[in-house]
């Protein structure tokens, strides 16, 4: 009886998030995507060897769909280390998410092994 009640409830919770997808929200790999377009597109000129990693976003977090998302570097932000890339719906009763990204630069550099004069 308790298995009962309990795959009752999930199945509930399953159509209830399909509904909330055919409803009109805004994909999350959309997002993730135009992102990661937006730090490859910003990183091309940099020297070394880059790589990044983009987390996921909460599956809770539902937004509204949009035709036009934009990416952007937040004001302070840079990128390298721990950052975050922001996404926004610039229509009006838009919506902004900011998406974790972590970025490493590998350079080859070279080293005095002794103070140089000046």
């Amino acid at each position: 009886m308790k298995n009962l009640i309990f795959f009752s409830v999930l199945l509930m919770f399953s159509l209830a998030s399909f509904a909330s997808l055919a409803a009109g929200t805004q994909s999350h790999a959309q997002i993730k995507s135009v992102a990661a377009t937006f730090v490859e597109q910003q990183i091309a000129s940099l020297p070394g060897e880059i790589t990044y990693k983009i987390e996921d976003i909460d599956q809770r977090i539902a937004m509204p769909a949009c035709d036009n998302l934009e990416a952007f570097l937040p004001h302070g932000s840079q990128l390298i280390g721990k950052t975050a890339i922001g996404v926004r719906c610039p229509t009006k009763n838009g919506w902004s998410i900011f998406i974790p990204v972590q970025i490493k630069i590998r350079l080859q550099l070279l080293i005095s092994a002794q103070q140089l004069p000046l």
